[in-house]
């Protein structure tokens, strides 16, 4: 879970879902760690690095944005001349078509009609 804090979709994001009207209910959403983009100077959201994990090819950079902490995986390759270290800001943006979003309340996925586990 990327967000686990219930949220209301607005009018705008609910067509962008393609759902039939306005829902009004608690959510939790989620996404891949590997489909969190990161970059030092823009993007979506912004959030404080509170560790790096280099795990090989990869680094698991742990970010807190908002109270919330998350996960993004970035490529060892992808990675080139880029440091996330402690306390650092970075920034983060992922496409709206990477995430899942659930009922915050039942756990089924909204999206696919799934249970959350």
């Amino acid at each position: 879970k990327l967000f686990d804090r219930a949220m209301m979709l607005n009018r705008e994001f609910s067509q962008s879902l393609s759902l039939k009207k306005e829902c009004f209910i608690p959510l939790v959403l989620g996404i891949r760690p590997e489909y969190i983009t990161l970059d030092e100077t823009s993007g979506m959201f912004s959030g404080t690095v509170s560790i790096s994990e280099h795990t090989g090819n990869s680094v698991n950079v742990h970010i807190i944005s908002n109270g919330i902490e998350l996960v993004a995986l970035e490529e060892e390759r992808k990675r080139i001349e880029k440091t996330y270290s402690q306390d650092s800001t970075v920034y983060f943006s992922f496409s709206l078509s990477d995430i899942y979003l659930f009922d915050g309340e039942s756990g089924k996925n909204i999206l696919y009609g799934e249970e959350n586990e």
